[in-house]
């Protein structure tokens, strides 16, 4: 029995090993199959380059035409979604952020947050394009606080950056997951690059763009669209250099025009101070301003560190206290002197060994045609340029669109309107009030819409005389605040222009006559009607000289005469413009004006006319 029981045992053991062997044996199998040997300098090309590529095109570079890098356009964007527009209220950072990274940006809640931070620094950014509210940092080098402690919204130049977004202006492509797009580029309505700058590192490639004024750089833009010849000397008389937002001075060097021919150059920045007299005949040096981009709380424990190390008879050691006196009305550090201090000296040897004098290596490389390039200030702002007339384009044909979207509406409206029309009853009062309506429509107005027309326009029959006469008086009223622009436009003395008089009776003019504009009051305009044929005041005088204006749309010149008797006032809107009549819009000298005045003058005071 126990033998029995030990092979058993034996026989199930076998079977546990046969199915290991089996399944190690299967395992292998599959394994071999998915190895495949490639050489290392292939693995490197096929792996390392997409994720160079990757950094380069999709995280640390900006684009030459809005001037952001992809994490900054997100972050924008999705303040814009959320609605933390600047005249709304604060929204707290967290929430921001969050959308922001669960729709667009999911590479960590901490560059999001960061990215948002930098905007919101005014030391950092030449136009801060996000208005922060907490703490935010320092140009001490302090931290922000954490998201959810601070809130933020959009600054209004940030809104310039996504104007006209929702009109087709740009490009856009889906998420990482797909479930919605975002754009590619933003409108971008100023040059975001050179004003805000950036700083960026990717594989191989790194970027260091300055900051520059925002109204320089917009009329550097203007002069190159006025002049797209002009050349890099001219610009540089309208935009001089950076304009840093920290201040200090940028001493002027050859360099500068090497940054802008090359895009890459050193810029030479030294800290704004003055010498202040203190008691007892001493000197302090007072600093108001520092380079871009130096922490002003290591540069004073640098002068501090230097002033101990120096301790013995040196320069420095006439340094006797550092205190910084900054508060948020502006900064001010103030480095006290010891008497008899040579604060020449002193000076140079700060100059030289800390960083209230230092360099800004400028590398201007951005994102254009698809791949990384290096960029002077010319071919930055024609790279500008020629985007900004693909968004105008982009939104004109939106807009465009649009309107004859609306166009097809109101015809239908206007349609429904008249069959609307027919069907009321001979009620004076009524008809008046629907003819109001249907100039309305005519005259294309947002003041009416369909589903409120359609509602009066049911409503008619049921309106007594006294309310109707109401109504049409509101809607009169209401119609000249809107009917401005089919008036005339630049109507002066001395025009002729072509008036329709309407319906005459026995001998006064009728239809339409061209007529000379004599003189205006308000919307009423005095005008005197031509005719071809000579008119008599008496059997020896004629009104007035032959004009040699033309009386129909012809281009001879024929005889033409003013009629006197005809001179009236009438509305503007009986007066049409003439143009492209030899060679465009007909005038007559104001001493002929005047002539004609005092001839009728004379003919409406003492019954004759001056020869």
């Amino acid at each position: 029995m126990k033998d029995e029981t030990k092979d058993i045992k034996a026989n199930s053991a076998n079977k546990k090993i046969s199915t290991k062997q089996k399944n190690k044996k299967l395992v292998e199998e599959v394994f071999e199959e998915q190895i495949v040997s490639k050489p290392m300098e292939q693995v490197l090309h096929e792996s390392m380059m997409p994720y160079s590529e990757f950094v380069i095109m999709d995280r640390a570079l900006p684009r030459v035409e809005d001037g952001l890098k992809p994490v900054q356009r997100r972050v924008l964007y999705s303040m814009l979604e959320v609605g933390v527009l600047p005249d709304r209220p604060f929204r707290k950072s967290a929430r921001i952020v969050g959308d922001c990274m669960g729709k667009y940006h999911p590479h960590g809640d901490r560059s999001i947050y960061d990215t948002m931070v930098r905007m919101a620094q005014n030391f950092n950014m030449g136009e801060v394009l996000v208005n922060g509210h907490g703490n935010f940092g320092s140009v001490d080098g302090d931290c922000a606080a954490a998201m959810r402690y601070t809130e933020a919204k959009l600054a209004p130049i940030a809104l310039e950056l996504l104007r006209d977004i929702e009109k087709n202006t740009v490009s856009w492509s889906y998420n990482f997951d797909d479930t919605c797009k975002e754009p590619d580029m933003l409108p971008g309505r100023f040059p975001n690059l050179l004003v805000n700058g950036g700083t960026g590192i990717a594989v191989g490639l790194a970027t260091n763009i300055p900051t520059h004024n925002l109204r320089e750089v917009c009329d550097a833009v203007c002069a190159f669209i006025d002049n797209k010849n002009i050349s890099l000397k001219e610009l540089l008389k309208i935009m001089p250099g950076p304009d840093f937002p920290t201040g200090a001075y940028i001493l002027k060097t050859s360099e500068i025009k090497q940054v802008y021919e090359t895009g890459k150059g050193k810029i030479f920045m030294r800290s704004k101070l003055h010498i202040e007299n203190a008691e007892n005949g001493k000197k302090n040096i007072v600093i108001t301003e520092i380079p871009y981009q130096v922490n002003k709380a290591v540069l004073l424990r640098k002068i501090a560190t230097l002033k101990d190390a120096d301790n013995n008879g040196g320069v420095l050691s006439y340094i006797s206290d550092i205190i910084d006196e900054s508060d948020r009305n502006g900064m001010r550090a103030v480095i006290k002197l010891k008497k008899d201090a040579r604060v020449g000296l002193i000076l140079a040897s700060l100059f030289k060994n800390t960083d209230l004098q230092t360099t800004f290596n400028a590398n201007i490389v951005a994102i254009a045609d698809g791949r990384p390039k290096q960029l002077g200030l010319i071919e930055i702002i024609d790279y500008y340029v020629k985007y900004q007339q693909k968004i105008v384009y982009n939104r004109t044909k939106f807009d465009l669109e649009a309107c004859l979207k609306k166009e097809h509406v109101l015809e239908g409206l206007l349609k429904t309107l008249k069959d609307e029309i027919l069907k009321l009853n001979d009620n004076i009062q009524i008809e008046k009030y629907a003819r109001c309506l249907l100039e309305q429509i005519k005259s294309n107005n947002d003041f009416i819409n369909e589903q409120y027309l359609l509602k009066e326009i049911k409503n008619l029959k049921d309106f007594k005389d006294e309310d109707a006469q109401k109504r049409v008086s509101h809607f009169k009223t209401e119609k000249k605040k809107y009917m401005q622009k089919n008036y005339p436009l630049n109507l002066k003395s001395g025009d002729i222009v072509y008036v329709k008089y309407g319906i005459g009776i026995a001998d006064e003019i009728q239809d339409g006559h061209y007529s000379i504009i004599l003189s205006q009051k308000g919307s009423m305009f005095l005008v005197a009607p031509l005719t071809s044929k000579p008119q008599k005041f008496d059997e020896n005088n004629l009104y007035f000289e032959n004009l040699g204006l033309p009386s129909k749309l012809v281009c001879e010149e024929e005889k033409s005469y003013v009629s006197f008797t005809q001179i009236r006032y009438v509305h503007c809107r009986r007066i049409e413009n003439i143009e492209n009549i030899k060679g465009g819009r007909l005038h007559i000298d104001e001493t002929k004006v005047d002539k004609i005045l005092e001839n009728y003058f004379n003919i409406i005071t003492i019954g004759r006319i001056n020869q």
